[in-house]
């Protein structure tokens, strides 16, 4: 296989404008990336833009999508067979993809394939989050689901973890109707509404979030 491009241009990584959701996605794989060695080998699948390149560099890392977003070395459609070897990575993450593919258990199984064996797939899918990138926003996943399609598709180990808690959720509810609906009257109300969460919303700001009540979740699972 070949080692990573080291001279290729860096993806620029925005934090500060990170919603709760991306950054729980980000201190998700940050947790379970930080356990493996960098020797190993890594493909992101449906990198985008990779806005978790600050994790994935250390590794010998390769990201594929759709089409070139400046940074990604192999383009191609991910609902078809990949052009990628058997057994040729350790990791792969799939972060906010399934939800944006018509045939996900496709893309699990060629995740499968290209997996080494005690290889690790890691990722994250919404679940209570609006519609975006219309047209190709096709499924939101229960925890049934997700573990489901990955047990089908032939993982072990499956571990299914809620992300982001209702505060979040809620949040995102509000900045929604006022962007949708910019009358005065639903601005001051959503403007006491937000100052009521502000004082008093401390203990569900924190609150854990549970499989029932997420913006989404985490999921990994193992080849072996």
């Amino acid at each position: 296989m070949e080692t990573t491009d080291t001279t290729k241009k860096q993806p620029l990584v925005r934090h500060w404008r990170w919603s709760p959701w991306k950054k729980s996605n980000y201190d998700f794989l940050k947790k379970n990336l930080a356990v493996l060695p960098s020797s190993l080998s890594l493909l992101d699948v449906g990198a985008g833009i990779e806005p978790f390149y600050t994790i994935t560099w250390r590794f010998n890392h390769k990201s594929m999508d759709w089409q070139n977003f400046g940074t990604t070395d192999i383009v191609t459609n991910i609902t078809e067979s990949w052009p990628v070897k058997n057994n040729s990575f350790n990791i792969i993450v799939c972060t906010n993809t399934l939800e944006h593919v018509n045939k996900p258990q496709f893309v699990l199984g060629e995740c499968k394939r290209v997996l080494a064996k005690q290889g690790t797939l890691v990722g994250t899918v919404p679940f209570l989050v609006k519609i975006h990138q219309e047209p190709h926003d096709y499924y939101r996943y229960t925890h049934y689901a997700l573990k489901e399609l990955l047990t089908e598709a032939g993982f072990a180990d499956v571990e299914i973890v809620p992300l982001s808690n209702s505060y979040n959720i809620l949040e995102m509810l509000l900045k929604n109707i006022k962007k949708n609906n910019p009358s005065l009257g639903t601005k001051m109300l959503l403007k006491a509404m937000g100052a009521i969460l502000y004082l008093f919303g401390g203990p569900l700001k924190s609150a854990k979030p549970t499989l029932e009540h997420c913006e989404g979740f985490g999921f990994v699972g193992k080849v072996t």
